[in-house]
């Protein structure tokens, strides 16, 4: 672990997960405190550390205070504290950690440019690529690929990936009569939100859940919204039966011949033999 810079009193690190951030506890007793975007961490104990949200840096002389970002998508958090009013930010969990992130990765060009640039040249797996490709706007390549950064790099944990509200708003231009398809809908709270989103005014809504676990809740969340059709159902591009790992969780999937779990077969259908209207 480097620094370029020794440990003082108003020292912090960003984002309290188990991942090195026990390390810095541990190895630095001088760390003031944790820094965590999450409303749940904030105001809790980690390590014997308090945890306070991302306010407490506006608090903190900026020219003063080192910021040790604990996350693998560490350019976000950096422009958060850059924005904040601090500039001795640094990368803990990449090779070049001991030295400042500067301040040209944080426009929103340079982060996405960085990302693809991090899935094409250092993985160099093509598929991966591709799908990214199809994706129509920015925001969806954005979090796909750090999804897969995270997978790459072992880690399962999407929540920091994950933002508070729906993203709508910023991918789709909505009107009074939307069709809106959800392919997995888990326990229908999408579906709630889309419906909040527009005030209620949609045409129709199409949910579909393989998963019956899954499905049952879905349908008792669902089953008082008008003009709301659920389906015990994969979609995909061809009809057929499958295997899947019903889990009774978001991470319930279709698996191969060879794999353990709770196995079940499924029956994935195309959108276009149930559906004869164009889906907004």
């Amino acid at each position: 672990m480097h620094r370029s810079a020794p440990i003082r009193q108003k020292d912090c690190v960003f984002r309290c997960r188990t991942v090195l951030a026990y390390a810095y506890a541990l190895l630095y007793d001088k760390i003031a405190y944790f820094v965590d975007n999450s409303p749940i961490k904030q105001g809790t104990l980690f390590w014997g550390i308090m945890v306070y949200s991302p306010n407490k840096l506006l608090e903190e002389d900026g020219d003063e205070t080192v910021i040790i970002v604990n996350a693998e998508y560490y350019q976000e958090i950096a422009k958060q504290c850059y924005d904040l009013g601090h500039k001795n930010i640094y990368a803990g969990m990449y090779k070049n950690a001991n030295e400042i992130v500067p301040k040209s990765e944080f426009t929103a060009k340079n982060l996405l440019k960085r990302r693809h640039a991090t899935l094409t040249e250092k993985y160099s797996d093509q598929i991966h690529v591709e799908i990214c490709d199809m994706l129509a706007d920015n925001k969806s390549k954005d979090v796909f690929i750090k999804i897969i950064e995270l997978l790459k790099q072992g880690y399962f944990d999407f929540s920091g990936v994950c933002s508070g509200g729906m993203y709508f708003n910023d991918v789709f231009d909505i009107q009074d009569d939307e069709i809106f398809v959800d392919c997995g809908a888990y326990d229908g709270k999408s579906v709630v939100d889309f419906i909040f989103y527009v005030k209620g005014k949609y045409k129709k809504i199409y949910a579909f859940e393989p998963d019956i676990a899954n499905y049952t809740l879905c349908y008792n969340n669902l089953a008082d919204l008008r003009d709301v059709f659920l389906y015990n159902s994969a979609l995909s591009d061809s009809e057929g039966d499958y295997l899947f790992d019903s889990r009774g969780t978001q991470s319930s999937k279709i698996v191969g011949n060879d794999v353990g779990g709770n196995l079940i077969k499924i029956h994935t259908t195309k959108l276009d033999s149930l559906i004869n209207e164009p889906v907004s």
